[in-house]
């Protein structure tokens, strides 16, 4: 499989990535922002995967909170032809968590970054969701130093833990079915399992 070291590498954006931000598009108190729903809506009209979207329930019943607008939503263009889906859930200010959620669904895995190469100890887990097998790799621990080395999984922190998970899901209405990739931060393993399984297709 090949490396893909950014999200952001080569000339692999589209100039017309549907990216949101509040800041590019002015000023003007009447201008009728999206919601993160409007994102998901466009985007399942624009991929030919089936887009999987999670309750913004579930989304904060794991400590998250969705943005408004989706500041952090993306459809970029890494395999040709074929785009990526991507949209950052971040920690819920309230409960003061630095937890975080990228997840990003494709057609396929090849177009998206590799995982397991982090030099982390391995420890790899798995679970089952919609029926298929997802597996998560311990990707190393938040705030090590440059030059040191990640501990094991069992010495670091909950909160300082950096998991891949990934996996696929099933074709639903007629589009194909979806490679998923969730890089989260400072997650237990129950909530990465509770906020896949919440996720459903986007009419």
């Amino acid at each position: 499989m090949r490396k893909i070291s950014s999200v952001l590498a080569g000339a692999a954006i589209v100039a017309g990535t549907l990216s949101l931000s509040a800041g590019a598009v002015g000023a003007s108190e009447d201008y009728d922002f999206a919601k993160q729903r409007d994102f998901w809506k466009a985007a399942a009209q624009a991929a030919d995967i089936t887009v999987y979207a999670p309750s913004r329930k579930d989304v904060e019943r794991v400590g998250l909170e969705v943005s408004e607008p989706p500041t952090m939503s993306s459809l970029e263009m890494l395999c040709v032809g074929q785009w990526n889906v991507i949209v950052n859930f971040d920690g819920n200010i309230r409960n003061n968590s630095d937890a975080s959620v990228t997840l990003t669904q494709a057609a396929s895995s090849e177009c998206m970054d590799d995982v397991g190469a982090s030099g982390a100890p391995p420890s790899p887990w798995s679970f089952k969701a919609f029926g298929k097998k997802f597996t998560g790799y311990y990707e190393g621990c938040r705030g090590t130093g440059e030059g040191e080395s990640d501990p094991g999984v069992a010495q670091c922190p909950t909160l300082d833990r950096v998991y891949i998970i990934v996996g696929e899901l099933p074709a639903a209405s007629g589009f194909k079915k979806t490679a998923v990739r969730l890089e989260t931060v400072g997650m237990t393993r129950a909530q990465i399992r509770t906020f896949i399984r919440s996720m459903d297709p986007v009419a």
